[in-house]
């Protein structure tokens, strides 16, 4: 028998016990030297049906692709999901200005906002400074991003304030989560003791983090700062920058870099994807020019509602809706009964190969999305559609 001596026994324990946790000592990072990207200011172009007005404090905004979400309140209030985890939510800024002893809430300043679908821009405005918050999806990447257009003569500091969660979507869960800052990334890295769920929250500008618990999450917000030079923010944005996903952080660092790197081609995209549901699908042409913008806002958020699970596939969700401290981001899931609805607006706009890829989504998970009923109940629903009518040539399509 070999005996081990106490403290090597104690040692050999504390290994194993890390490993088991997912302990920092032994994660990935960045490797030394990587140069980060740095993303040079582009054109953030109006759109046909923006809304542009004063901020309306707690008024719902979000910004939707097929993988994640970025949901908030007009001032500045955001939370985001990667489907279907939940990463962070209370994510706000505040300002610290050349001169002022106190951090401004960047809430408190927020005075206009710029409502597009492809990039909302929320301007907080200051004597000393002006801060234009660019916000968007890409439409098929695991994350978001925040791109800060920062005007001022005087150096200013950005803190990223934010609450961990990293956790799925109700009902499922998770133990074990973690995080901690990569020097190299710049950012912080979320995973948990299996590491098959992870994340990044970080930015290429960070100068500073919060010190937090090695081995668990914080009940404090987390922090990271980012002292902006005058002459570099005049040439290029202050990325935020989210990603994540059913992986382990080392393969979530490629979608973070990938997302930073190709801000502009992602943004570009997002715009075109969005001229083209504006211009390939139903349009009214009506007296009131508020009810044809209507039209096209409904449009949007049908196809925002078009979301993908990497456990599920794609489909048709209920709603989104902020979630706060619970694990749903409002009706976010593939409801039989809300797919068959809005199949109707759907047909009706003309996205007929978006609605069969939902109800086959529908027909395909039955059996695991309504398990009580064997799925009978879906595959009724579809044929219930049939039988209502539903706009033969979408049957058609269907079938093809």
């Amino acid at each position: 028998m070999i005996r081990l001596h106490r403290s090597t026994q104690f040692a050999s324990l504390f290994m194993a016990t890390a490993v088991l946790l997912g302990a920092p000592a032994h994660a990935q990072t960045a490797k030394p030297g990587r140069t980060l990207p740095v993303i040079g200011k582009f054109a953030i172009a109006d759109s046909p049906i923006q809304f542009s007005q004063p901020v309306r404090r707690g008024k719902y905004i979000e910004s939707a692709g097929r993988r994640a979400v970025l949901m908030g309140r007009e001032e500045g209030l955001f939370e985001s999901w990667v489907y279907p985890m939940k990463i962070v939510r209370d994510l706000r800024l505040s300002f610290t200005v050349e001169g002022y002893s106190y951090p401004l809430s960047a809430a408190d300043l927020a005075e206009w906002i710029n409502v597009r679908p492809e990039c909302s821009t929320i301007t907080y405005s200051h004597p000393a400074f002006v801060v234009r918050a660019h916000f968007f999806t890409p439409l098929e990447e695991p994350g978001s991003l925040i791109l800060l257009d920062i005007d001022s003569n005087r150096k200013v500091s950005v803190t990223v304030n934010f609450l961990i969660d990293l956790v799925p979507m109700w009902p499922g869960g998770l133990g074990g989560q973690y995080s901690y800052w990569d020097a190299n990334l710049k950012a912080f890295v979320l995973s948990e003791s299996l590491r098959k769920h992870s994340a990044i929250v970080g930015s290429p500008a960070a100068t500073g983090y919060s010190l937090q618990p090695a081995h668990n999450l914080p009940d404090s917000p987390t922090q990271f700062h980012i002292d902006v030079d005058p002459e570099y923010a005049r040439r290029n944005f202050i990325p935020i920058a989210i990603a994540g996903g059913l992986d382990a952080a080392a393969k979530v660092q490629e979608i973070y870099l990938r997302i930073l790197a190709e801000a502009r081609s992602l943004y570009e995209r997002n715009a075109q994807h969005f001229g083209k549901v504006r211009n390939d699908f139903l349009q009214l042409r009506s007296p009131d020019a508020g009810i044809d913008r209507a039209v096209e806002w409904a449009k949007v958020a049908l196809d925002t509602g078009f979301v993908c699970n990497p456990q599920l596939g794609c489909g048709q969700v209920a709603g989104l809706g902020l979630s706060g401290t619970s694990a749903r981001p409002g009706f976010g899931w593939y409801f039989g009964g809300d797919t068959f609805i809005n199949s109707f607006a759907v047909s009706s706009m003309g996205d007929f190969a978006t609605l069969r890829q939902e109800l086959t989504a529908l027909h395909h998970r039955r059996r695991q999305l309504f398990p009580a009923h064997g799925g009978q109940g879906v595959s009724a629903g579809i044929l219930g559609i049939a039988e209502q009518g539903l706009c033969i040539l979408s049957v058609h399509r269907l079938g093809q």
